[in-house]
């Protein structure tokens, strides 16, 4: 179980390292783009050591859409996380045509990175990311007109989410649809179990208004309510009542859908999925990729009445 958990925390965000004499041995096996690949006109500029290197926006994200999912991933999914990838920058970066990457709020991944991350098979899903990119230039996501906001998470409970449900606001492209697949893979159930003490400290940090008392605790847990797709909107745990992503958040649940066993001395989340549930899954698009399905389709399923300009 341990195991299972440490995959989907993995898939989360976690990068999978391996050592740097391998990095050494199979360097020569990514190509240096040096900007000769991508002519966008517009520059990013990535921190190395103590100087700046200026890097063309599509060749940048070639490592960022390798830092926010899995290269061997089909190339459609790929496709579709490079467009959310460029509108993400082009929503922050205006009419720029400059941006340094810090401001970019991303994952990158350099070529060192991905050559730690994939070994021997680096060269291949190099290739994958940016047959990803190319084949997407310049392409965004937009909603009546203008720039979407597209968001996404690794895998949920079989449907998204409504973005009223987790940040307050209602936003057209991000409602609800359904999402099978993700409620049907295995790696998607995990179990977190804690010693109810260190439960309440953690609660405690969050929030100097919680109070319980470990004796009694297990009797004030109570699940009040979810939303349409399975995830816990609000909860009482002592004498508060915290929404699922509050607790998700610090606990460090893998999602905010979960179900809750208290006993005396231990409290167990079985959890389903992995991130906010908003926006496109990952491993929606992994599927609907496998089904032979392209990356329009699949954005257009995860973010209905957007479109792609």
């Amino acid at each position: 179980m341990r195991q299972k958990l440490m995959r989907v925390l993995f898939m989360c965000g976690a990068l999978y390292m391996i050592p740097c004499i391998l990095t050494m041995l199979i360097r020569k096996n990514i190509p240096e783009t040096d900007g000769k690949t991508f002519d966008s006109g517009i520059l990013v500029y990535i921190s190395q050591g103590s100087e700046m290197e200026a890097m063309d926006l599509e060749e940048y994200l070639v490592g960022v859409v390798s830092a926010q999912i899995p290269a061997d991933y089909p190339l459609e999914a790929c496709k579709a996380q490079a467009v959310i990838a460029r509108t993400h920058v082009m929503n922050i970066m205006g009419s720029r045509t400059s941006a340094a990457a810090s401001e970019l709020v991303q994952a990158y991944d350099s070529r060192e990175n991905i050559l730690e991350k994939y070994g021997t098979k680096a060269s291949g899903y190099y290739e994958t990311l940016v047959q990803a990119v190319t084949a997407t230039s310049e392409e965004v996501l937009t909603f009546d007109g203008a720039l979407a906001e597209p968001v996404y998470f690794y895998g949920g409970t079989g449907k998204t989410r409504n973005a009223a449900d987790v940040w307050g606001s209602e936003i057209p492209y991000l409602s609800a649809v359904e999402s099978p697949e993700d409620g049907e893979a295995q790696e998607n159930q995990t179990q977190v179990t804690m010693d109810v003490e260190e439960c309440i400290q953690r609660l405690k940090a969050g929030d100097s208004d919680f109070e319980a008392s470990a004796q009694t605790f297990k009797d004030t847990v109570q699940i009040l309510e979810k939303d349409e797709s399975g995830y816990v909107l609000s909860i009482q745990l002592g004498n508060k009542t915290f929404s699922g992503e509050q607790l998700r958040s610090l606990l460090d649940l893998p999602s905010a859908a979960f179900e809750v066993r208290a006993k005396r001395k231990t409290i167990t989340f079985d959890v389903t999925g992995c991130g906010h549930g908003v926006g496109l899954s990952q491993q929606g698009a992994l599927i609907m990729a496998e089904e032979g399905r392209n990356y329009e389709e699949i954005l257009t399923w995860y973010f209905p009445g957007a479109g792609i300009e």
